[in-house]
């Protein structure tokens, strides 16, 4: 990299830090049931609808990233493959009553990368059921759970699956490999009225709770290893949460619904709640995803602009992804291994005050096969980045990668 003398390098310093909070918006997609479309999520502007309903799509329900960057959509008792970008229906991913499939309630993913879907095929009986992410074949259905009202399941640190219990007022433990019931991770009554719930990157477990008979609701925060309450947020307007999306940040994006707020409500780190999407723009939404998804094996950089992610192989034969640990907005890290062997890191630089150019920087503790994929949600571009088997890993330091610049 050219030699820059040191005025020019604390401009540029100064520069990358302005971009780097704030100037580069994630983007949010929401389904409200008739519609996905793209939300802005610093200003909440809809820049667009990606697909609505019609022949190919009927009535679009919940919605989640695969780890290859595709939208997959419920739509009615079948999961559609959609390109988030050009709005084009790829095919469908689960057939329609594929693996007995009948009213997907959420899509997630589980710790070996296969899609999960909670499945209500009847009155208080509740499935999970799993396909393969790339198949879509039915891999089978973990045991029926009976229950009035149930949300999620979500993926935890641990690997564990959790659901939220309305009636039970707790969180449900499963066996993140066998989908085994292993207990309560949050007591029965600890989350009166449970609705969404969602871990953050510190591996805190937020809920939604909306205490009978009416409320007000109140986010608590949990330990998401003891299940002990942290703290719990309840300013003034704050709505029970169907979708509940915490960004790396710390940012919390939460969707109802009841049509009064509706829209898309943001709460700050500080506990500030505004509303990002007013109900005039959507009245209700049923599902709210991001295009980076941490639950693949995916780290989101620059508010999550770019999202990266790591494969790699032994001289064995053996492959896995890089399984992520987030350390800053622009920085994240990597193990392949075990979580105490920290493998690689992988840097987005907001380089547009110099040379109008994202930069990519990558370095490595390993001599594995490694490949390092880093993507453009707002524009599709990607680049890819090998390091051959057997070789010290080679520092990427990429003053060019992307354009894109405001």
């Amino acid at each position: 990299m050219r030699k820059l003398s040191a005025l020019p390098w604390i401009l540029a310093l100064a520069t990358m830090a302005i971009h780097a909070h704030g100037a580069f918006a994630s983007w949010l997609y929401a389904s409200d049931g008739n519609q996905v479309v793209r939300v802005d999520s610093a200003t909440g502007a809809i820049l667009g609808v990606v697909v609505a309903n019609g022949p190919a799509i009927h009535y679009p329900g919940q919605i989640v990233f695969d780890r290859n960057g595709t939208l997959l959509v419920a739509s009615g008792n079948q999961i559609v493959r959609v390109d988030p970008l050009a709005g084009t229906v790829l095919g469908t991913l689960v057939a329609p009553g594929s693996g007995g499939l009948v009213a997907p309630q959420h899509l997630a993913f589980g710790p070996d990368g296969n899609l999960l879907v909670l499945d209500y095929p009847s009155s208080r009986n509740w499935v999970v059921r799993r396909y393969d992410a790339t198949t879509g074949s039915s891999l089978g259905s973990f045991p029926v759970i009976e229950s009035g009202f149930l949300w999620g399941p979500v993926l935890g640190p641990d690997g564990n699956l959790y659901l939220s219990d309305h009636e039970l007022g707790a969180v449900r433990r499963l066996n993140g490999a066998t989908g085994a019931p292993t207990g309560l991770l949050v007591p029965a009554g600890s989350a009166p009225g449970a609705y969404a719930l969602a871990f953050a990157a510190d591996g805190s477990l937020y809920v939604s709770c909306y205490p009978p008979p009416s409320g007000p609701p109140i986010l608590k925060v949990f330990d998401g290893t003891s299940g002990l309450l942290l703290r719990q947020i309840s300013p003034t307007g704050l709505a029970r949460a169907d979708s509940l999306l915490v960004s790396p940040d710390g940012t919390i994006f939460l969707t109802t619904p009841d049509t009064r707020p509706g829209g898309i409500q943001r709460l700050s780190r500080s506990g500030a709640l505004s509303q990002l999407v007013p109900s005039s723009s959507l009245p209700v939404v049923y599902s709210l995803a991001a295009a980076c998804n941490p639950d693949v094996n995916q780290v989101c950089l620059l508010d999550g602009r770019f999202r990266a992610q790591v494969d790699w192989q032994t001289t064995s034969g053996q492959i896995g992804p890089g399984r992520p640990i987030w350390y800053s907005d622009d920085t994240d890290e990597f193990w392949f291994f075990g979580p105490d062997n920290l493998e690689m890191l992988a840097k987005m630089v907001d380089g547009c005050g110099l040379n109008q150019r994202f930069w990519l920087f990558a370095g490595g503790l390993t001599n594995v096969a490694v490949t390092l994929t880093v993507t453009d949600t707002h524009t599709g571009g990607k680049r890819v980045y090998h390091n051959p088997q057997g070789t010290a890993f080679r520092p990427v330091q990429d003053t060019s990668a992307f354009g894109g610049c405001p």
